[in-house]
């Protein structure tokens, strides 16, 4: 089986951070990740981490306004990813750095 440390990322600070959300969160696709080939690792962790943040979100949040601010949050990010302009917007989180990688 393939070690965690050789899994490449878009950069150093993403890789700890998508793989401790899976691992922790959904360690059953973790593992399965671990078998798939090169980019499409990190392909389905990023998608997994992703996921996994959704899934929290009401959870994380202590009222409905608060909850549908981060959705929101994700939301725009997500739109960004696909509107296919070339910004150089700063990203806010190493998940959304990482899913810009990925899907390019």
């Amino acid at each position: 089986m393939l070690h965690p440390s050789r899994i490449r990322f878009a950069n150093a600070k993403t890789k700890p951070y998508c793989l401790s959300i899976v691992q922790k969160y959904d360690y059953e696709n973790y593992l399965c990740s671990l078998l798939l080939p090169g980019s499409r690792r990190n392909f389905a962790l990023a998608l997994r981490a992703f996921n996994a943040e959704l899934a929290q979100i009401c959870d994380r949040s202590e009222n409905l306004t608060q909850a549908k601010y981060r959705f929101q949050f994700w939301r725009e990010i997500i739109e960004h990813l696909f509107d296919g302009s070339n910004d150089s917007s700063p990203h806010h989180t190493p998940l959304e750095r990482e899913l810009k990688e990925v899907l390019s």
